[in-house]
């Protein structure tokens, strides 16, 4: 038996309008596009739920304006992402959860595809972002976590995650 989506209609549409503020930042001079140029005026495309079935990640960032014959004027994938949107301010927790297969899935594209993985995430302060490079060796304690029943009222949620410290994560910008 599968598990419920544990997904809102209101943590779907908030998850929408992040991913609308985050690519509308990519066309804005800020530190995350100067660290990685090849983000500037990227777009966050948001995969289908059959491609995140199988790809296990939110989204991606294409560039259309690249220089890559090869690709015949098509749209180029320039990173890889994650979206988490949280409830409580970026202070709340020492760590941002994220799921190991997430993050497995994540550094393998990234690896394969020589791009970059990033994890944005949404607090009710800021957004911030943290940057994976391809090839980087970074590694996390492995634990046993997730949300309980009493959190979500099943018990399907609990796996193998990792806890990014949020030292390691930088402000995309500040929503208040």
């Amino acid at each position: 038996m599968s598990r419920p989506r544990n997904e809102t209609k209101e943590d779907v549409e908030r998850e929408q309008k992040t991913g609308q503020l985050i690519e509308g930042m990519l066309s804005t001079d800020n530190a995350l596009v100067e660290m990685n140029p090849y983000l500037k005026n990227g777009m966050l495309r948001k995969l289908n739920s059959t491609l995140e079935n199988s790809y296990r990640l939110d989204w991606c960032i294409v560039q259309k304006f690249h220089d890559d014959a090869a690709l015949n004027g098509r749209p180029k994938v320039v990173a890889w992402s994650e979206l988490k949107c949280r409830t409580h301010d970026s202070a709340a927790y020492p760590t941002l959860m994220l799921s190991m297969l997430k993050w497995e899935k994540g550094v393998s594209l990234s690896d394969a595809s020589m791009v970059p993985f990033l994890v944005f995430a949404r607090f009710d302060d800021r957004i911030s972002y943290y940057v994976r490079q391809a090839r980087r060796d970074v590694f996390y304690p492995v634990e046993w976590g997730g949300r309980t029943k009493s959190d979500r009222g099943q018990d399907g949620d609990i796996e193998p995650v990792i806890h990014i410290p949020m030292a390691e994560f930088e402000t995309l910008c500040e929503l208040r």
